[in-house]
């Protein structure tokens, strides 16, 4: 049963993402990202997100200026746009690791900097996104991505942001696994035929 939800994600992903993606040039790293941002936004009655190439290259910028900076962030919290910043060897991972934040959110145990990552990626009155990655020389990327316009404004909250329901535990547990399970395979899956 878990293989067939696995694969019908999989299945989903290739079939909505000319749909989503909104210019021919939007490489597969940007779609996939962009996909999972809008499969959980569209779980919590969001409006989905749009690719925006410019905002793209500018989080690109971004990222090869954090590693001139040697990770130094400058962001400005007045900016027009939101931004989060993640960092890892693996950029494709970022899926994952907001799957965790999803998780951690419902059961209140998002620390403050986890929560306001996981409240601008679903703020209901973002409408464009943008992602960039650069390499660091020990192999590690800068991962950026920007939302416009901004999420995480006080006293909007409560109008942007899904509220935890009651009641239904359980089966969002189970949920939160299948969907982490289903993304694990989908980077098995990815990197299998990237091998061939």
């Amino acid at each position: 049963m878990d293989g067939a939800i696995i694969l019908d994600c999989r299945r989903r992903y290739r079939e909505e993402k000319p749909t989503i993606v909104t210019a021919a040039d939007f490489d597969d790293f940007e779609a996939e990202q962009l996909f999972w941002h809008n499969y959980l936004r569209k779980e919590f009655n969001g409006p989905e997100l749009i690719l925006d190439r410019s905002l793209s290259d500018d989080c690109t910028a971004y990222a090869k200026t954090l590693i001139a900076n040697k990770g130094k962030d400058t962001y400005n919290n007045s900016a027009d746009y939101g931004q989060i910043v993640y960092k890892s060897m693996f950029p494709e991972h970022c899926s994952l690791h907001w799957t965790k934040l999803r998780r951690k959110y419902f059961e209140g145990m998002l620390e403050p900097y986890e929560k306001s990552i996981f409240t601008q990626m679903v703020w209901k009155n973002s409408s464009t996104f943008g992602i960039g990655a650069a390499k660091r020389a020990d192999h590690n990327y800068y991962v950026v991505l920007r939302y416009k316009p901004r999420g995480n404004i006080a006293n909007q909250y409560n109008a942007n942001v899904p509220r935890k329901m009651r009641g239904r535990a359980s089966s969002r547990s189970i949920n939160h696994l299948t969907f982490f399970l289903a993304l694990v395979l989908l980077h098995l899956l990815g990197k299998e035929e990237r091998d061939c």
